[in-house]
This record gives C-alpha cells, structure tokens and sequence, in this order.
C-alpha cells in the first residue's frame, strides 16, 4: 500500500478539545470504559475512499492512553445511529488488532475529515465479534484469500500449475458476496469452473503472467519466481484485513536475488494492496516487472501517466462472458511496458525503476457482484472498471492523513 498511513506526530495539539463533545457510548453489559481517544482520519484525494484503511501502533495508543491493551478497546463513530441489543456489532466500526496493530476502516468522501473514537477500560470489554469480511485457506497446491468482493489464490509446491507468483482470479456474484473460500471448495475439486451461485472462476492462469505477476529484469532478460520454491504465509486474517508474506528466489544476469511479496485484502476495498521487494546483495541493473495476462479478444488501455493500465477481454474458459484485470503503480516509477508474444499465455509486463513497489491489483467480470446488472459484452466492463483503477492511483498519490490525539479524555 502506497503510503496507506500517514500517522501524524503525537504532540499535535489535542483533538478533544478543538471537536465539539460528542456523546459517550454507553451500553448495557458492555464493560467499565473510562478513556477514550481521539482519531482524526482525512481523505485529501479528489476521489471517495470506500474503504480508507486505518493502522495505529498499540505502542502509540498506550503513550496517550496506558489502558489501551488487547481486548480493552474498541472503535466507535459518534454520529452513527446506535443500534438494538441483538445486533450489538453495529455500536462499533468493526476492528482487529495484529502485529501489535490496531486496524479498522472508514468509508470517506473526497477531502473529507472524520473524527472516531477509540475507547479504553482498564479490564477486557465484552466486545462482540464482527463478519469475517476477509480470509485465506491453504490446501493441496492452492493458498487462497479473499473479501467479500472477490477471490483469488496462488499456486505453490506439489500439485502447482501456475508459476511467477501469477495471481488466479475467482468472480463473486451479488448473491455470493461474502461467500467463504471454504464453501466454495466445499463443492469437489474443480467445481468452481462451473457456474454456481457464489459466481466462478474466471481465469485460466495457464503459464503466463495471470493478474499481477512478478519479473525480474535485468536488460534484455527476464526471471520469475517458480512454484516449487514460492514460500506463502498467512501473516494474519481477520474480519477487516488479511495479510500473506510470499517469498522466492530469483536467479538473473548471474545475481542471486529474493523477491518479498505482501498481499493485503481489505474486506470493503475492491483491491488486492500489494507490495513488491527485491531483495539481495547486488541489485545493480535490476528492474522490477509487474505483468497481467492477455485474454481472447482484449483491449488494452493504458496511462502511465495518472498511473494505471488494464485491459478486458473475453472469457478463455467456459461458463461467463468477459474478464478485466489491471493494476495501479507510481507513474514516477514507470520505465516501460514489454509484450509476452506468446500466443496462448501472453500479456504485458510494467516495468518500474522502483525496487520496492506499492501498488494495486484488480479484476471484474460479467457478472461481477459490485455491477448494477450482468453484461454481456466485454466493452461494457470498460467504463466502469476504469472508473475503479483510476480511484485506486488517485487514492494511491493521495495517501490519507490519520492524526491520533495526544490526550485522552476521562468518562464524566
């Protein structure tokens, strides 16, 4: 993620007392709060973030406030409308904490400034759980994660098909929006090529690049991780984000060289955040390439330029109509785009002067669950799918501006 968080110095004046005072949450059975802090999350891109991606310290939370410890928080919205006892989750903005991390979600309008609370009790609180939004399943070849939107996995050891760190593509419809990896294998192996309910999978990764796969470049020569030494671990899953750590090594133009890849699914974002390292003693001459696959038919659009490119095309297996794949990247980062010539597993490779990149993957498809209808054609999905990778490079040049009080403020 492209500086995702932009975590604002402590001593910053404190926030409490330049907001109007908002009132405590106060429900039955809940716990003893006694604290809370203030955090001011800002938007300044010209777009809407519909899933503004928020990380604070624990160690910073405990500056300000001492009792801010695992299972003696929570986050709450002072101006959501709180909700009946037997949905008691709605009083709260969904949260986790991993990697000593406290992590949550808002939904932001462009250039907009919210102010939520993070509230504390010296004993645990009696916090209710939240949807699991995000997920990861390993299994026979398959290491898979998912949102509520989509699906994806990437092969790895006995078993594997696909190479490069390439990233296999699974469509949720509008009913299957939420759907578990574990139903969806639940069905027998293989099922997923047919239509069901929760959608299908609509890639045929084959050899090639599928959406987002990595290269090393050394001039005229290229190297890709191979399946049988990508390494996949699940760092942590939870209701809001997962997050996996793939590794490999690269051999090319006689360096050794490691490629360190973290993936990270938000459960209301579209994209996967994706960060991309190399790694290794000599990185002279080395470039990083970040490839998507050619489909039947496709049509490429690109914009180094405002940071994008994708493309749509027909369906390269049975049982749905079209498929888009793209990605976003730093246009300062970009150097040139190379052709994959191969007939059946073709594609483009963006090639980047940045060693350490921080960009997005996407994907949609004909009967995508975030479409207002199914479409038929794969042109249709051009307006729209734009409409998302130019949201995600704007979100990406524009990274949010998370500012934590310095003070707590005592329950009256």
């Amino acid at each position: 993620m492209r500086n995702q968080i932009l975590l604002a110095v402590l001593t910053t004046a404190s926030l409490a007392t330049l907001a109007p005072a908002a009132d405590w949450l106060d429900l039955k059975d809940f716990g003893p709060v006694t604290q809370r802090v203030s955090v001011t999350v800002e938007n300044p891109a010209d777009v809407a973030d519909p899933a503004a991606l928020v990380h604070i310290r624990m160690a910073d939370l405990r500056k300000v406030d001492p009792d801010a410890n695992f299972n003696q928080v929570c986050v709450v919205d002072p101006d959501a409308k709180r909700a009946k006892r037997e949905a008691a989750d709605g009083n709260f903005i969904p949260f986790q904490i991993n990697a000593k991390t406290l992590i949550f979600t808002l939904p932001l309008k462009p250039h907009e400034k919210k102010e939520v609370f993070v509230y504390t009790a010296p004993a645990p609180l009696n916090t209710p759980g939240f949807p699991s939004l995000t997920a990861y399943d390993s299994r026979h070849a398959y290491r898979s994660f998912e949102n509520k939107y989509a699906a994806f996995r990437m092969e790895t050891g006995p078993g594997a098909n696909t190479t490069g760190m390439a990233i296999d593509l699974f469509g949720k419809t509008k009913a299957g929006d939420g759907l578990r990896l574990v139903e969806l294998y639940g069905t027998g192996h293989d099922s997923y090529h047919k239509l069901n309910y929760w959608g299908v999978d609509i890639l045929k990764v084959g050899s090639g690049p599928g959406d987002g796969g990595v290269y090393v470049i050394a001039g005229d020569q290229q190297a890709r991780p191979t399946f049988a030494s990508t390494t996949v671990t699940c760092l942590y899953q939870g209701p809001v984000e997962t997050k996996l750590r793939v590794s490999a090594p690269v051999e090319i133009a006689g360096k050794k060289v490691t490629v360190v890849r973290f993936l990270t699914l938000v459960g209301e974002d579209r994209a996967i955040h994706d960060q991309v390292t190399i790694q290794g003693d000599d990185l002279t001459g080395l470039q990083l390439g970040i490839g998507v696959r050619d489909l039947p038919n496709c049509v490429w659009v690109e914009h180094p330029d405002k940071g994008y490119a994708f493309q749509t095309g027909d369906a390269n297996q049975a049982n749905y109509k079209a498929v888009g794949m793209g990605i976003t990247f730093a246009p300062s980062e970009y150097v040139k785009t190379l052709t994959l010539p191969e007939p059946d597993n073709g594609g483009h490779i963006y090639v980047l002067n940045s060693l350490n990149s921080h960009h997005r993957i996407y994907d949609i498809w004909d009967m995508d669950g975030q479409l207002p209808k199914n479409i038929e054609k794969a042109e249709e999905l051009r307006a729209p799918f734009e409409s998302w990778l130019s949201t995600g490079a704007a979100l990406d040049q524009s990274p949010l501006v998370i500012t934590l009080g310095d003070k707590a403020e005592s329950k009256p």
